[in-house]
């Protein structure tokens, strides 16, 4: 009779053997992509303190008190400023503009694209406890949920769920020279994980 659990753990296998063969060694600049609620910035914290790089939150360097954005060439010389670094792991969903100014040195970027039911799920539940912990973000900024929501269902779930094949061109497309690596589920997320830790560091 056929085993479905044995299937799924050799496809798990498989799927880590293939994260380990993109690198040959532990990357030591990266650029984390997605949706807004895909789980960037998590992942970057988790990178961050794995593999001990310095982590940068574009929304940290753009938004100032009462969501001012800091002038656009003041955002992007902070942005190449930080992509001058030798070790960091940068998230966030600017345009390509701010992404050209990193492409030259990322070594790899991470497209965070989980299913649009987990997104729906993931904006509904951090913008409710945001709201319930009337939690400050950057530069001491509270988020308004009601235009919170409505900039995500716009800018982010419609224009990715129509685009999604698009966007994964611009991303080749952008970052010709990086090992591409694409995560969907929070297995994906664990399995890459462990992959990286077991990685030749430089």
């Amino acid at each position: 009779m056929y085993d479905s659990g044995i299937s799924t753990r050799v496809q798990r296998m498989h799927q880590k053997s293939s994260f380990i063969n993109a690198m040959k060694t532990q990357p030591q600049r990266i650029l984390v992509v997605g949706a807004s609620a895909a789980g960037k910035s998590r992942i970057a914290r988790r990178i961050s303190r794995q593999l001990d790089l310095t982590c940068v939150e574009l929304d940290k360097l753009y938004w100032q008190a009462g969501w001012r954005p800091v002038p656009m060439p003041e955002y992007l010389a902070l942005v190449q400023a930080a992509a001058l670094g030798d070790r960091w792991i940068i998230d966030g969903r600017h345009d390509y503009v701010v992404h050209d100014l990193v492409a030259a040195r990322t070594e790899l970027v991470i497209w965070m694209d989980p299913p649009p039911h987990v997104l729906t799920f993931r904006a509904l539940r951090r913008t409710l406890m945001r709201r319930i912990r009337n939690e400050a973000l950057w530069a001491g900024n509270v988020e308004d949920w009601r235009l919170a929501l409505s900039y995500w269902i716009r800018g982010s779930l419609i224009s990715f769920c129509r685009n999604r094949r698009l966007y994964e061109d611009q991303i080749r497309t952008h970052f010709p020279n990086a090992t591409f690596v694409r995560l969907k589920t929070y297995r994906d997320v664990r399995d890459f994980s462990t992959a990286l830790s077991s990685v030749e560091r430089c």
